[in-house]
């Protein structure tokens, strides 16, 4: 169900239409391709944000509905997931400002230009990308205007062909601090986030730059944002080199105990399946997961540890 659009046609080239605002009461958004027959292409300055707007508006409104002055303009705490036409190309200025509770955001390769002040206010935690024409991206626009850790999935679409891929951006902060006996004031830089954030190129996300910095990040980030990059990498595997497969097997191999409790706190019976699988977890790694989960009392984990584990004994069972 799509909200209350308030738009404008513009002409350039052809006719499109500029989204100035939505009303409605659902959190999750979703903007539709068209409007009229015409392409959505852009989100006017502060078109997410509480502000004032301009008279003139045509209205769009779903289907069977009347326009209704009830309807609260979906902006500030109001929006928490937003759906992005798939030919759109311009965000405004400011257009999400203040949108405190925007946690997930949707879009495809079509989106070129991202306004100043877009995301200010905001603190995004997945994005999820479909390039259907390039490989390139306005991922690195949102990544400077977020410091808190940004889940992001994107899928390559090559006619029939879809390769995936997920990352983590992990959180980063700059702190002022005074050096009195030198009379300075210094930067110190926490986090590897900033490091991360690096790896867009040209629109073009770096793989292989991205994978080199896990050494530097497990000097920098706690375990839990660990295992959420080397399981995220490892899942979906797109441009995944040998040796960087191995370092993450490694660390998880490593820190199978914290892996297996992040897991389960998730209730996430897939990834242990998956770990598994690969032989990720096995010999003193697959003991040390099945000791959390019989602590943690998780009968379905326990089993498949305790089934794989009998399977690669060759036993009946399997003795800790």
């Amino acid at each position: 169900m799509y909200p209350e659009i308030h738009y404008k046609t513009e002409s350039k080239e052809f006719k499109t239409v500029t989204i100035f605002g939505c009303y409605g009461e659902s959190p999750e958004v979703f903007l539709p391709d068209t409007i009229d027959g015409l392409p959505v292409t852009r989100i006017a300055d502060y078109g997410f944000a509480q502000t004032e707007e301009e008279e003139g508006m045509a209205v769009f409104l779903p289907d069977g509905e009347r326009k209704s002055e009830a309807r609260k303009r979906l902006c500030g705490g109001q929006v928490e997931e937003i759906h992005l036409p798939e030919e759109l190309g311009e965000v405004g200025r400011y257009a999400f400002y203040r949108c405190f509770r925007l946690k997930r955001l949707s879009f495809t390769d079509s989106l070129t230009s991202i306004g100043g002040g877009a995301f200010t206010g905001c603190q995004l935690s997945h994005v999820e990308i479909r390039c259907r024409k390039s490989r390139q991206t306005c991922l690195r626009q949102i990544l400077e205007e977020q410091r808190f850790e940004l889940a992001v999935h994107i899928s390559y679409e090559d006619q029939e062909q879809i390769e995936t891929a997920s990352l983590i951006f992990p959180e980063h902060y700059e702190e002022a601090v005074e050096n009195t006996p030198a009379r300075i004031v210094e930067t110190h830089y926490h986090g590897s986030g900033g490091d991360y954030r690096q790896c867009v190129y040209h629109k073009e996300i770096d793989y292989e730059e991205y994978d080199s910095l896990f050494v530097k990040a497990k000097a920098r980030e706690d375990v839990r944002t660990l295992i959420r990059i080397a399981l995220a990498r490892l899942r979906e595997p797109y441009r995944l080199t040998g040796q960087a497969e191995e370092e993450y097997a490694d660390f998880l191999r490593g820190c199978a105990g914290e892996t297996a409790g992040f897991l389960l706190e998730a209730d996430d019976m897939k990834t242990v399946r998956f770990l598994l699988d690969q032989k990720i977890w096995e010999g003193e790694a697959l003991e040390t997961a099945l000791t959390v989960a019989e602590k943690k009392g998780h009968a379905e984990m326990s089993a498949l540890l305790l089934q794989a584990g009998r399977k690669r004994s060759g036993k009946k069972t399997f003795d800790l």
